[in-house]
């Protein structure tokens, strides 16, 4: 990765704009639980008590200003790739959406290729995903060399994502996919012959149909 500095994760955070409304969020999200238990809410109830404070929350963090907002999260992605921790990141990451930038794309493939933390690299592959694809086109090389090998903190659900990242960013997916079908990763190889044969019935599926037509 291109320029990361290091940063001091304390100061960081004490300066950050975005921590405290992150904990404030979660300080009222624990009320609302106190709150739901209390009351016995139901289902329903809760379902709606949760989303407006969803609502709240995002409306406050989409106040904040741009330009730092993104600095914070690319800040906050290096803290993380070298401490592991990655506290909050579903909080973090979001940031991506409120504040689109090309920027992101790099640290998000870093994040790739380190450590798994619960979901984070499921978050990191689905945000680069749905990246507008002059920002994710020229990023391809770099992501199809994670098919060969696979990261093995990936889970399986990860790694089927992955593949389906590729399949919607690469016209031409079906034949790189063909040079990994004997992958030496169980999960990998089951996710690309899947998509082999979904290439496969697709074809005879055009055929039929031109059959038809004719």
């Amino acid at each position: 990765m291109n320029e990361i500095e290091t940063y001091n994760e304390q100061v960081f955070l004490k300066n950050s704009q975005l921590q405290p409304l992150i904990e404030r969020n979660l300080h009222e999200l624990e009320q609302i639980q106190i709150r739901c238990e209390r009351e016995n809410l139901d289902r329903a109830e809760r379902f709606h008590v949760y989303g407006d404070q969803h609502k709240k929350h995002m409306q406050a963090v989409k106040q904040l200003d741009a330009e730092r907002a993104e600095k914070e999260l690319l800040d906050y992605i290096a803290i993380n790739l070298k401490s592991g921790e990655w506290t909050h990141y579903e909080y973090w990451l979001r940031l991506i959406d409120i504040f689109p930038s090309p920027r992101y794309i790099e640290y998000l493939v870093e994040i790739l290729n380190s450590k798994n933390k619960d979901y984070l690299h499921y978050w990191a592959i689905e945000y680069i995903k749905y990246m507008e694809p002059e920002i994710s086109d020229p990023w391809l090389p770099e992501l199809k060399k994670l098919a060969d090998p696979i990261n093995p903190d990936w889970s399986d659900e990860e790694v089927k994502n992955y593949f389906e990242m590729l399949a919607w960013m690469d016209e031409d997916a079906e034949a790189f996919f063909l040079t990994l079908k004997n992958s030496a990763n169980p999960s990998a190889s089951h996710h690309i012959n899947l998509w082999l044969e979904t290439y496969e019935a697709d074809r005879q599926e055009d055929e039929e149909d031109q059959k038809t037509n004719t």
